[in-house]
């Protein structure tokens, strides 16, 4: 909730909702060498009673996608000025393990995954949800020392998660894979709907251009359409591995507000929420970057 209780603060004027969301990640960055895990990499369960961590368990995936997210997405917000600097530091951190410890390269050319972290090693395990890694660091590279670094190694996860869908007889991709010897393998054979592919298509698209991404999106949603409608809604599925998924019955909130609205952005015009003026929250919503000169994160 950083982001909505910063923008609540400055649009009602009462700095206390700013100040809260801030003081927990100053507490987080305060601990951050007691994880007993890599730097920058941060174990999903924090007592906050005695203010300890409870496993060594890191994900990208569920559970710990947005901690990763609105630290980068908080410093965009804020004007990326001098006075975030401590939102962007933790952020890079961040992504320095992350690429040295969790990203590996795929069986196919030009394709990586982000793996878990538990026990002191990497477990190759891949959620949807972790897609999302793509589009976050096409949104960090802008104007950073490694701006190259980033897009190419965003480029490789959004096509692993392109290929999520793609191999599959549905052309949906599974709730989570595994790999073994670089290979993916299906884990969670049902699809509740998720945005993540779309999300870091959209990115990877806004960023070069290149006509492949929406080629990718269009065959994701003509996919999307073939399985999920119903007559009442669109649905998610059983099975993903079967020509025949099945249908849950369920359509998601986040179906709505995020997938949709992903794929309406990357078939329309770059200054519909043009990304130097707008911020897009966990849920795809849009918040207006308002450069700031005040935080209490990282002041020490």
């Amino acid at each position: 909730l950083q982001m909505e209780y910063i923008a609540l603060s400055e649009r009602t004027g009462d700095d206390e909702w700013r100040q809260l969301a801030e003081s927990i990640v100053e507490t987080v960055r305060k601990i951050r060498t007691q994880t007993g895990t890599p730097l920058g990499l941060y174990p999903l369960y924090l007592n906050p009673h005695r203010g300890t961590w409870e496993n060594t368990h890191v994900s990208f995936g569920a559970m710990g996608d947005s901690w990763y997210e609105y630290l980068l997405k908080v410093w965009v917000q804020g004007g990326r000025t001098k006075a975030m600097k401590g939102w962007h530091d933790m952020w890079e951190e961040s992504m320095r393990a992350m690429i040295d410890k969790l990203v590996f390269d795929g069986e196919e050319e030009g394709t990586k995954y982000v793996a878990e972290y538990n026990a002191n090693h990497a477990v190759h395990k891949m959620d949807h949800l972790t897609c999302f890694v793509g589009g976050m660091l096409v949104l960090g590279s802008h104007g950073s020392d490694r701006e190259d670094e980033y897009v190419k190694v965003a480029a490789a996860i959004t096509k692993m998660c392109w290929r999520m869908y793609s191999t599959q007889p549905t052309g949906i991709a599974p709730e989570f894979v595994n790999f073994q010897d670089k290979k993916m393998h299906v884990g969670g054979k049902f699809n509740i709907q998720r945005p993540e592919a779309i999300e870091a298509i959209f990115y990877m698209y806004r960023k070069t251009g290149d006509p492949v991404y929406r080629e990718w999106a269009w065959e994701m949603f003509t996919n999307m359409r073939r399985h999920y409608r119903t007559e009442t809604g669109w649905v998610g599925l059983k099975d993903v591995r079967s020509p025949n998924p099945g249908h849950d019955n369920t359509m998601q909130s986040f179906f709505l507000a995020e997938t949709l609205k992903y794929f309406y952005l990357i078939f329309s015009d770059s200054d519909t929420i043009n990304l130097d003026e707008w911020v897009l929250n966990t849920e795809a919503h849009p918040i207006r970057v308002m450069p700031r000169d005040k935080s209490d994160v990282g002041t020490d």
